[in-house]
C-alpha cells in the first residue's frame, strides 16, 4: 500500500509523490492554491479525498488511526511538495490540532465517531480558544458549560475562530468548574455549529476576506458523551494541541514558495526601467537576506525533527519557530508586493466572489491580500510577545 512505503526509499517516494501530483490534483485547484487567497472549503475537501483513497490524507497520524507511519522528514516532504505544486493545505484545525486530541485524551468510541469523516474530507473543525479579554491568556475565557442532566448547557463567545463560517464542528475550551484555580476548571467540548443557539457571525478583514469569525453560543446543548477528554483537564489538552499548533507555523512551505513568487515577479521587464527590479542592489541584497534567514530557518525544523525523533522536544524551540517563521513571512510578502509596483493597488476578489475579469494581470492576484492577512501572523497562534516571555520562563527558571 502507497501508505507504507519504506522510509529507505526516498526516490521511489519522492516519483510516487510526483505522480499524483501531475495526476491527480486539478490544475484549476492549483491554479487557485498559487495564488495565495484563503483556500476554499470545496478545494480543501476535494483534495483531502484524493489523498485518502492513495492512504495519504493523514501523514502525521498514527498509523492505527489512519495514518501513513512516515517519519516526521517525511511528512515535511510531503507537505513542501504539495504545498508547492498549489495544492491546498489540509485543513490545519482538523488534521493536525483536533485530531490529535481526539487520538490521545478521547474513548474508542469518540474515536470512531469524528476521525473517519475528517480523515475523508467530510467534516471540517474549527477550533473554538480565543474570547474578548482572552486572547492569548486563555485561562481568563469566560466561557461556561454547565452540566444538566444529559447534556452540556453552554453559553459565551469567541472570537477570532478560523474556518467557523463554513465548518461543521468547534472543539470548545469552556469553563466546567468555578471552585478551583482557573486553569484546572476548564473542559474540552464537542459542539455542532448548526446546534440551537450557535450563531456564527463573519469578521470582514482588511484583506476583503472573510476567515475569521465570533461565535456566540446561547443556552446551547451538547450531549454528555461530547465531552472531549476528562472533564476539568482540558488545560493540559489545550497546552498539548497548542504545541502542535506552534511547532507549525514556521511555515516553511509557504515561506518557499513567497520566495520562488518574488524571483518570478522582479526577474519582470518594468516600464521605463532599464532592468527588472532583481538587478537592483539594495532589492537584491534585501532579498538575499530573506533567502539566508529561510535557510537558517529551514536548519532549525530540522534540527527539531531530528530532536523529536529521538524522543528529545525542546521546550521552547516551537516559540522560536513560531516568532522567526511569522517574522520573515511577512518580510516576504512585503517584497512580493514591492515586486509588484503598481499592480499591487486593485483589489482582486477572492475566487468565490469573482462574476468578472480581474483588474490587473492574473499574476497579481492575491499577494496584497496575503500581505494584509499576514499582518496578523506575530499575534494568530500566540503573539510574538507571548512567544518571548515563554521562552524566557523558560530559560531563566533554572
Amino acid at each position: 500500500m502507497a501508505s507504507q512505503q519504506r522510509e529507505d526509499e526516498p526516490e521511489a517516494f519522492r516519483k510516487a509523490l510526483r505522480q499524483l501530483l501531475a495526476d491527480e490534483l486539478p490544475a484549476e485547484i492549483a491554479a487557485r492554491g498559487l495564488q495565495g487567497f484563503h483556500p476554499m472549503r470545496q478545494d480543501i475537501a476535494a483534495w483531502q479525498k484524493i489523498l485518502a483513497r492513495r492512504g495519504w490524507g493523514a501523514s502525521m497520524w498514527p498509523v492505527e488511526f489512519g495514518g501513513t507511519g512516515w517519519s516526521i522528514r517525511r511528512q515535511h516532504e510531503f507537505e513542501e511538495a504539495c504545498f508547492l505544486a498549489g495544492a491546498p493545505p489540509q485543513h490545519f484545525q482538523s488534521l493536525r490540532l483536533v485530531a490529535p486530541v481526539v487520538y490521545t485524551y478521547c474513548a474508542p468510541a469518540q474515536r470512531e465517531r469524528f476521525l473517519p469523516p475528517i480523515l475523508n474530507g467530510e467534516e471540517f473543525w474549527a477550533q473554538g480558544f480565543s474570547e474578548p479579554g482572552a486572547g492569548s491568556d486563555l485561562a481568563a475565557l469566560r466561557t461556561r458549560a454547565v452540566r444538566d442532566g444529559s447534556d452540556w448547557v453552554i453559553n459565551g463567545q469567541k472570537l477570532w475562530t478560523s474556518d467557523a463560517h463554513f465548518c461543521d464542528w468547534v472543539i470548545l475550551l469552556a469553563r466546567t468548574n468555578l471552585e478551583v484555580k482557573p486553569q484546572r476548571g476548564i473542559s474540552f467540548l464537542a459542539v455542532r455549529l448548526d446546534s440551537p443557539g450557535v450563531t456564527v457571525r463573519p469578521v470582514p478583514g482588511i484583506d476583503g476576506a472573510c476567515s475569521l469569525n465570533e461565535v456566540f453560543f446561547e443556552d446551547v446543548r451538547a450531549p454528555a458523551e461530547n465531552l472531549l477528554g476528562e472533564q476539568d483537564a482540558g488545560w493540559g489538552h489545550a497546552k498539548f494541541l497548542l504545541g502542535h499548533e506552534r511547532a507549525n507555523t514556521a511555515e516553511i512551505p509557504r515561506l518557499k514558495r513567497g520566495v520562488a513568487r518574488i524571483k518570478s515577479l522582479a526577474a519582470r521587464p518594468r516600464p521605463g526601467a532599464r532592468a527588472p527590479l532583481a538587478r537592483e542592489p539594495s532589492f537584491a541584497f534585501r532579498l538575499a537576506e530573506v533567502e539566508v534567514d529561510l535557510i537558517a530557518l529551514q536548519s532549525t525544523v530540522w534540527r527539531v525533527i531530528d530532536e523529536e525523533a529521538a524522543g528529545m522536544p525542546s521546550d521552547i524551540t516551537p516559540s522560536v519557530m513560531k516568532i522567526r517563521g511569522a517574522e520573515l513571512l511577512q518580510r516576504i510578502n512585503l517584497l512580493q508586493v514591492e515586486s509588484l509596483a503598481e499592480h499591487a493597488l486593485p483589489f482582486y476578489p477572492e475566487p468565490d466572489d469573482r462574476t468578472g475579469p480581474l483588474p490587473g494581470p492574473d499574476y497579481a492576484a492575491g499577494a496584497m491580500a496575503d500581505l494584509l492577512y499576514r499582518r496578523a501572523a506575530t499575534v494568530f497562534g500566540g503573539s510574538n510577545e507571548i512567544q518571548r516571555n515563554l521562552i524566557a520562563r523558560n530559560l531563566l527558571k533554572g
